[in-house]
C-alpha cells in the first residue's frame, strides 16, 4: 500500500510540473503532455490560454490529492488508508477534469473571437 501512495506522489509532482510547464508556454503543444482537447491543440495560443485556465483547478486538484495521500502515512488501519488512497485519486482527478474543463472553454472563447475579428 504505502509504495503506491508513493508511485502516487510521485505522479503528482509529475502532473504539477507539466502543468506549470504548458501554462507558463514552457512546454509548446505537443503530442504527449498537457490537455489534449482539438479545442486547446488548435494553435499555440489556445494551447497557452487553456492552459493558463486549467492552471488553478488542476493544481487545486493535485494538492489535495497529494494531501490524502500523505496522510495515508499517519493512518494505521488498512481500510483508512485504502479510502484515504481511493479519496486521493478521486481528488486528482477532479481537479484535472475540472481543469481541463475550464481549459477547454477558455480556449474556445480565443477561437470564438478569433472568427469574430
Amino acid at each position: 500500500m504505502l509504495v503506491s501512495v508513493i508511485v502516487l506522489l510521485v505522479a503528482y509532482v509529475v502532473i504539477a510540473f507539466v502543468v506549470l510547464g504548458c501554462a507558463s508556454g514552457r512546454i509548446a503543444p505537443n503530442p504527449i503532455a498537457g490537455i489534449r482537447t482539438p479545442t486547446i491543440m488548435a494553435n499555440e495560443q489556445t494551447w497557452l490560454i487553456g492552459h493558463q485556465a486549467a492552471k488553478v483547478p488542476t493544481l487545486v486538484g493535485v494538492a489535495a490529492g497529494a494531501a490524502c495521500a500523505i496522510a495515508v502515512f499517519f493512518v494505521a488501519a488498512e481500510q483508512t488508508r485504502s479510502l484515504l488512497t481511493a479519496v486521493s485519486v478521486a481528488l486528482m482527478l477532479v481537479g484535472l477534469v475540472v481543469g481541463a474543463l475550464a481549459g477547454t472553454r477558455a480556449a474556445r472563447s480565443v477561437l470564438v473571437d478569433s472568427e469574430r475579428h
